[in-house]
């Protein structure tokens, strides 16, 4: 730029009007600067350019009717205002500085690969939410079979005869529990009508999500017993370590094993169900829990997985429960006295 000639020219106007000004400010010329001389009310106008065609370009928008001063400038003012420009302080007026348009391109450009990346990981989520809901579809239509079997399980179960055999507690001293079941606990309620009590609360939902099905549904289980007394209870068990459980059903007072209790995996079936029951009702309670892009919804998809324990082997799980509950309503002396 400094090897070029560069020269100033300066003219004065004197009857202008705003069609005049719009036509200057219209022109493609770099350093123009131009308005009203508050002395005389002339238009005063400055360029600094290199090429004459410019001076020529201004004169022939003006007419004749202008006071021109057509000279040599020094080098140092033209470079001046170059450098006020490239900082981006405009001139009072001129063409917008390409260089700021650039920067614009730069930071655009550098804002596709983030807003790229957002876009796929929204696709991963639709992707993920799809898989989810074709899994709660497959689980539901379990449930339904399930609950098939449970009907028919519970209907044609025969009731298992009551061991007259004493018990050994745990201080070596002995009762009947025949007795016991049968005369201090006649009035006991039944499992399937304990487990209709059994209310799900928001908070076993979070259990699940934050310590596994398996503490959920034995904090669900235990929470019910509290509000029972001993003789009331739907299910004792007389050794923790066969889990030798005494349930009440309809037709009396029957013994299983846990491991191979099948009321007691049923009773486990139905809490799991309602569970699930309940995190519909509250998805649908909570919107921003099935929105994509709430920052909720991997909470959502944390507690599904727990709730219906996908991450969970179901035999390992029903294992845990019955060895927790085993424990809650084990029979000591004191309970059978």
């Amino acid at each position: 730029m400094e090897t070029k000639r560069i020269r100033k020219f300066t003219y004065f106007y004197e009857n202008w009007d705003d069609n005049i000004i719009t036509n200057l400010k219209l022109m493609s010329c770099k350093y123009h600067i131009f308005g009203e001389d508050y002395i005389t009310g002339f238009l005063k106008g400055c360029i600094y350019f290199s090429n004459p065609r410019v001076a020529h370009k201004i004169k022939t928008t003006l007419g004749g009717d202008i006071t021109v001063d057509d000279s040599d400038d020094e080098i140092s003012k033209y470079m001046e205002l170059q450098n006020l420009w490239e900082n981006g302080e405009r001139p009072t007026q001129g063409k917008r500085k390409k260089a700021i348009s650039n920067t614009l391109v730069t930071v655009t450009n550098s804002l596709v690969p983030a807003t790229n990346a957002i876009i796929e990981q929204n696709t991963s989520l639709i992707e993920q939410s799809k898989e989810i809901c074709q899994y709660l579809m497959k689980q539901n239509q379990q449930l339904l079979e399930e609950n098939k079997q449970l009907k028919q399980t519970t209907t044609n179960t025969n009731s298992m005869i009551i061991n007259n055999n004493i018990e050994k507690l745990e201080n070596n001293k002995t009762f009947n529990i025949n007795v016991f079941l049968n005369e201090d606990c006649k009035n006991a309620i039944t499992l399937g009508e304990f487990i209709n009590t059994l209310k799900i609360e928001d908070s076993d939902l979070f259990c699940a999500k934050e310590h596994g099905l398996v503490e959920a549904i034995t904090n669900i289980f235990q929470r019910g017993l509290e509000n029972c007394d001993v003789n009331n209870r739907p299910v004792h068990c007389t050794d923790t370590k066969r889990e030798t459980l005494h349930i009440k059903d309809d037709e009396g007072w029957v013994r299983e094993s846990g491991s191979e209790s099948k009321r007691m995996k049923n009773a486990i079936t139905r809490i799991s169900n309602n569970k699930i029951k309940k995190l519909s009702e509250y998805i649908k309670d909570h919107p921003e829990f099935n929105n994509v892009c709430s920052p909720q919804y991997e909470d959502c998809l944390q507690m599904m997985r727990n709730v219906m324990g996908a991450s969970e082997d179901s035999d390992k799980t029903e294992k845990r429960v019955l060895k927790n509950i085993a424990k809650s309503v084990y029979l000591n002396n004191d309970s059978g006295k």
